[in-house]
């Protein structure tokens, strides 16, 4: 039986990125969640749904005296209405985006692929990554923490991204959507958002150049080794003098038993990682320590804070 024929770009996405150049990059805020102490004022409210898609919640959970907004895709005059509101105004929920716009089905894949087999969120703790796929098992998005149960909360940050939908700002399609969620007044003030005023200086650029340029290579031959050693007690640092086994098949077998996903068998570096631990066997691309730059210095449009 011929086994099916994979792309080179697929079989190595991590190399292929290195080169690959987007038709467009869009950093925004997608989605903002504020609490205001008081009565919001019907015309200001009127005057910010049209500059963008709003939603007044009523009262907060904590305090029938705090109105709660939610805020999607805002504008940059948007933004500047929002740094308008009162002293006791508080961001509490924010989701920091960015669209990469990739020209065919077969770019967007090789992307996906990359962020599957190479994004890392450090100290992840106890959340539980998940990888989402459609009906005919294809690889729609992932994230790094499931939903939580409804009796618990969600605190903290965590990021997620998807290929299944087109661009919101635009509606251009093979858009891969990234972002960063950040909830609970510590993960948001690590932001350094206290009053929404703070939102109109922020810096998109270091954001994603922290949190999404760089995507991780496996080397199967020194993890191969590496888990050897773990259960022989060694220290060996050549390659396996065993003709019936090598350590790159063992690291291939390693990463495959502990790196897919429980419900649907789809394999993620981010389940490896929180399952087996850290280990030399990971390592930036070659030759340079972003291999995802064209999210954070693109030649084409960036539109910060949405149009």
């Amino acid at each position: 039986m011929n086994k099916p024929f994979v792309p080179p770009a697929l079989a190595c996405p991590s190399q292929w990125m290195q080169d690959f150049i987007p038709l467009a990059v869009y950093h925004y805020f997608d989605r903002i969640r504020i609490y205001v102490k008081g009565q919001i004022n019907d015309n200001w409210l009127e005057t910010l749904k049209r500059k963008c898609r709003v939603q007044s919640l009523g009262p907060a959970w904590f305090d029938e005296l705090y109105q709660t907004l939610e805020i999607y895709q805002p504008t940059r005059a948007a933004l500047l209405q929002l740094s308008t509101l009162p002293e006791n105004a508080y961001v509490s929920y924010v989701e920091v985006a960015c669209d990469v716009l990739t020209p065919d089905a077969l770019s967007l894949e090789i992307v996906a692929k990359a962020f599957l087999d190479g994004f890392l969120q450090p100290h992840h703790r106890n959340k539980k990554a998940k990888v989402f796929i459609d009906e005919w098992g294809c690889v729609t998005g992932f994230t790094t923490r499931k939903s939580p149960k409804q009796s618990e909360r969600r605190r903290g940050v965590w990021f997620q991204w998807y290929v299944d939908r087109p661009c919101k700002l635009t509606g251009e399609p093979f858009c891969f959507h990234f972002e960063g969620k950040h909830e609970g007044s510590q993960a948001v003030r690590r932001l350094r958002f206290r009053h929404p005023r703070d939102l109109v200086s922020f810096d998109f650029t270091a954001y994603f150049e922290k949190h999404a340029s760089t995507l991780y290579k496996l080397d199967y031959e020194r993890l191969g080794r590496f888990h050897d050693n773990r259960q022989k007690g060694k220290r060996r640092k050549t390659a396996s003098s065993d003709k019936w086994s090598s350590d790159i098949r063992t690291g291939h077998l390693v990463y495959k038993a502990l790196s897919q996903d429980p419900e649907n068998r789809v394999s993620s570096l981010q389940q490896f990682v929180d399952r087996y631990g850290k280990g030399p066997f990971l390592e930036p691309p070659t030759g340079t320590s972003t291999a995802f730059r064209c999210v954070i210095e693109s030649p084409c449009r960036e539109c910060a804070g949405g149009f």
